[in-house]
């Protein structure tokens, strides 16, 4: 049916939201050609935003070919989820103008920052970590967090300068940031830093304020730098987590022979890997790891 397409798509204009989700799966589903894409680039100026953000979030997936500049000007809306999605969607298709174009919606949008970045991330395009450590020149230091953590999830060796010097920036935010995401370097491309890289007395001033920290992730970064450098008082600082809050580490039970056990739920592989490996063998039999 030629008016297939365009019907299909004017059903994202329920006024459920869920109905909208529903009728965005089936529309995932079934191939209505180019029809069907032709009808979503105009629901791209849809007056309603959660429209216009199901419609952008659709169109890398039908068949048809959609004008760059449609996405790149959606990156302009004034609804951040609009944004998001035009974003994940030039990504997605690899558009040749996606690099400058996330990377400028990213300067002018702190508040995306975040998303933004990992969008520009995902290009996977050495352009694309270029203007990541452009970035890392911004003002704001949302742009700053949001950019380092990036670089730590997707960069290569290039970004390593970079992400050491802001171990020291004097900014906290800043500074943890790096230190994650140095961590991160490390676990992807072992050979990319090193032990000998970071500032002497770096880690011996920060792990046990790591340790000690509320931020599971702060937690998880002082793991994997003991699994990492290995310090001496890596096995004491690491028995001091079996009574953490966070729900990712649990405090089990005590049994009557004054035996111990913790689980980890929702943890990296490399939480169990250390605490096997580091809690020492003056412990091994007291504590058990568990899955």
């Amino acid at each position: 049916m030629p008016e297939a397409g365009w019907n299909a798509a004017n059903l994202l204009q329920r006024a459920d939201p869920g109905a909208k989700a529903r009728e965005a799966q089936r529309l995932q589903a079934e191939s209505f050609g180019a029809e069907l894409s032709r009808a979503l680039e105009d629901r791209v100026f849809d007056p309603d935003p959660e429209t216009r953000s199901l419609a952008i979030s659709l169109i890398p997936l039908v068949q048809g070919s959609v004008p760059p500049e449609l996405l790149v000007s959606a990156l302009e809306d004034a609804c951040p989820d609009v944004v998001l999605a035009a974003a994940e969607a030039l990504a997605n298709l690899k558009s040749p103008r996606a690099c400058d174009a996330i990377s400028e919606c990213l300067a002018g949008r702190p508040d995306l920052a975040g998303p933004l970045a990992l969008a520009l991330a995902k290009l996977e395009e050495p352009g694309a970590e270029e203007l990541l450590i452009d970035r890392l020149g911004e003002e704001e230091p949302a742009v700053r967090v949001a950019v380092i953590r990036a670089l730590g999830a997707s960069g290569s060796e290039r970004c390593k300068p970079e992400l050491l010097r802001f171990l020291q920036c004097g900014e906290p935010a800043v500074e943890g940031e790096a230190l994650r995401a140095v961590v991160r370097l490390h676990e992807r491309i072992p050979r990319a830093v090193t032990a000998a890289d970071l500032p002497s007395g770096l880690i011996g001033k920060r792990l046990g304020a790591l340790v000690t920290s509320r931020d599971r992730s702060a937690q998880l970064t002082a793991i994997s730098l003991v699994a990492w450098l290995r310090p001496a008082e890596g096995p004491s600082l690491l028995l001091g987590l079996l009574d953490s809050p966070d729900r990712a580490v649990r405090l089990a039970k005590r049994g009557a022979d004054g035996s111990q056990s913790f689980f980890v739920t929702e943890t990296p592989d490399r939480f169990v890997r250390v605490g096997r490996r580091f809690l020492g063998p003056q412990v091994e039999s007291a504590v058990r790891i568990e899955r």
